[in-house]
């Protein structure tokens, strides 16, 4: 072991990750500190998202999660994509939320009779959503649920990045610590849909590499004849350091009726699976 682990090693036995997450990155850590003082104060901003739509945001939420949707040039096609797909009456679910932007896009496109259920395993990502909803006027039509989703139910631990990842939380590797982690209650698509009684007709999932898992928990909404649009976040790297193929998430789409388009470059192609992170809309085969 070098100096370096034995090191680090040493800090995370002795000190909490969560105080760990704070000195991670003290620029970071600042900010947010500057961020949640502006609010205290009354601050809100007014992020003109689209024309025609202002969402009103928390001052760490519109840095962390609502500007990259208005300027960064993946993130920005991403969203025009899921927005061109809303209308009235849509029910999205919307899984790893984070800040909701996606539900709050689909409150807004899809009218007084549209709904979303938001999935986050962050407790961070939770209360902000709440939030937003409040801010927003939408509490009646968006239910927050703090949870992750995969093929299993029952508990699950999970890493939370803390400032760094504006409140994330990943899959934990098999050298953490149990006292590292989180305890978040898992859930699969199909047992929450029974749960809430709530059939979606658009799909978000953005779960940092349990994306297959994700859609192996919503079989029979992937099956039924009803099926959503589905919006999903593949991510390559995270699948190819964990020894998975990312082309497996594709093909148990397309088995199942779907055809895949990449945001950036139309077809799926080697391309999609080459970059890091590859924004994927997945639509009906009749679509």
């Amino acid at each position: 072991m070098t100096t370096s682990a034995i090191f680090k090693s040493a800090i995370r036995a002795v000190v909490p990750r969560s105080a760990r997450n704070w000195l991670r990155d003290p620029r970071q850590t600042l900010q947010w500190g500057i961020d949640k003082s502006r609010f205290a104060l009354g601050r809100v901003e007014d992020m003109d998202m689209r024309p025609g739509w202002t969402l009103r945001a928390h001052p760490l939420a519109a840095r962390c999660a609502y500007q990259p949707m208005r300027t960064d040039p993946e993130q920005r096609p991403e969203l025009d994509s899921f927005i061109s797909t809303c209308g009235p009456g849509m029910r999205l679910l919307d899984i790893g939320a984070h800040f909701g932007v996606f539900s709050f896009a689909a409150l807004h496109y899809g009218g007084p009779t549209a709904s979303a259920v938001a999935l986050d395993p962050s407790g961070t990502a939770a209360d902000m959503l709440a939030l937003h909803a409040r801010l927003n006027a939408c509490s009646d039509r968006l239910l927050v649920v703090q949870a992750c989703a995969g093929d299993t139910e029952g508990w699950r631990g999970m890493l939370d990045t803390g400032v760094i990842g504006a409140g994330y939380f990943v899959e934990a590797d098999a050298n953490r610590r149990p006292e590292d982690l989180s305890s978040v209650r898992a859930v699969s698509v199909d047992a929450l849909c029974a749960e809430l009684a709530f059939t979606p007709t658009h799909l978000k999932i953005d779960v940092e590499g349990d994306e297959l898992a994700v859609l192996r928990g919503a079989y029979r909404l992937l099956t039924a004849s009803h099926r959503p649009f589905i919006f999903l976040e593949l991510h390559n790297e995270i699948l190819a350091a964990r020894g998975q193929k990312s082309d497996e998430v594709v093909s148990y789409l397309s088995a199942r009726g779907f055809m895949c388009h990449d945001v950036l470059t139309g077809p799926v192609s080697a391309a999609t699976f080459s970059r890091p992170l590859s924004r994927l809309v997945a639509r009906r085969g009749s679509d």
